[in-house]
């Protein structure tokens, strides 16, 4: 099944298990971003990624100059191991890892989250990509992708007992975009949609990968 068709089965059948006041929380907050112009400020083409080293589950730090000194790259952001829509994400990507590799296009995401949690994504997921801990969300923030949860939703998210990271200002959280690189650390194409409902297929991104880069 293509991604987007994923994400919309499991949307339509979890909307149809929520009240309809808890999803005019759930879509206000959507809307607000939308209305408030946030996708206008999120880095562009053209941009460039500063260099930056991340930790990973083995211990050692995935170091940006250096994965762009072997080739181009995708960096995917996800807003954490509780998010199903995330999840269906990253494991569309897992199933054609290869395909990557074959293209000489290295792929890194990275989560909000600590090495804790990533780790328990990795394994329950049986993701052989890396995955980077940025909790301070310091990359993502960058970009402009991250952005703060209403206090309405942030009631809902905990009523539902989900293991989202907080910090001092709360539950801040990075729209979950794509990013292609070239060598030279600029942005070549910058895939996010305001709706984290939605998501590039990591066939498109891989055959816009292709096309940019070649």
């Amino acid at each position: 099944m293509a991604l987007a068709d994923e994400l919309l089965a499991y949307n339509q059948n979890a909307r149809g298990r929520i009240d309809a006041e808890t999803l005019e929380i759930m879509d206000r907050a959507t809307q607000s971003l939308k209305d408030g112009g946030f996708g206008e400020g999120i880095a562009k083409v053209g941009d460039k990624v500063a260099d930056f080293e991340l930790e990973l589950i083995d211990g050692t730090k995935f170091s940006l100059s250096e994965a762009l000194s072997k080739g181009p790259g995708v960096i995917k952001f996800y807003r954490g191991g509780w998010c199903p829509y995330c999840n269906i994400e990253l494991q569309s990507y897992q199933q054609i890892i290869d395909r990557y590799e074959e293209a000489g296009i290295w792929l890194l995401a990275i989560a909000p989250e600590d090495l804790d949690r990533i780790d328990a994504t990795i394994k329950k997921r049986e993701l052989s990509f890396p995955i980077a801990s940025d909790p301070s969300q310091s990359v993502a923030r960058s970009l402009n992708l991250v952005f703060s949860l209403p206090s309405d939703l942030v009631s809902l998210y905990e009523k539902w007992g989900l293991d989202i990271m907080r910090t001092d200002d709360g539950i801040e959280l990075p729209v979950p975009a794509t990013v292609i690189l070239n060598q030279n650390s600029e942005i070549v194409a910058n895939f996010f949609d305001l709706d984290y409902t939605k998501r590039k297929s990591p066939l498109e991104v891989l055959q816009a990968a292709n096309d940019l880069l070649s």
